[in-house]
């Protein structure tokens, strides 16, 4: 499926570099419903500010609960809520709950390109930014 992805993406009218972040960042089949969408003219710009605003690792390590959280990915009772992001080294930082265990959830590093080739995973497109306090708080809050 990805380079069907890329195939796909080579037709929006962005520059390579947008192509790239959406590729890498947007799950794959999540992607693919969005080019079917009238929201996406709004949508993807909205996407790429998202993922270009993303801190760097360890940017915001002083912030501690109060750093904040601007990409939402989630599916069921799971979520990835991203606070800092190196696609370089395909990293992400941030507070992961999976399956609503959140005696068993962490605060950590995990892989940004495994999560988007999940085909049951999806980006929160109306996400707004909030603190790791606050994603928290929500995750355990339905």
């Amino acid at each position: 499926m990805p380079n069907t992805i890329y195939f796909v993406i080579m037709n929006i009218p962005l520059n390579q570099t947008e192509k790239d972040l959406l590729r890498k960042i947007v799950p794959h089949a999540q992607l693919l419903m969005m080019l079917d969408s009238n929201e996406l003219q709004t949508l993807i710009p909205q996407i790429i500010e998202q993922i270009r605003a993303t801190p760097k690792l360890y940017e915001q390590e002083q912030k501690g609960m109060k750093a904040l959280v601007y990409l939402h990915y989630f599916f069921n009772q799971s979520d990835w809520y991203v606070s800092e992001l190196n696609l370089e080294e395909d990293l992400a930082f941030g507070y992961v709950c999976l399956n609503g265990d959140h005696e068993m959830a962490e605060i950590g590093y995990f892989s940004i390109s495994e999560l988007v080739s999940i085909a049951v995973i999806n980006i929160d497109l109306h996400w707004t930014y909030q603190t790791l306090e606050q994603a928290i708080q929500q995750s355990n809050h339905p």
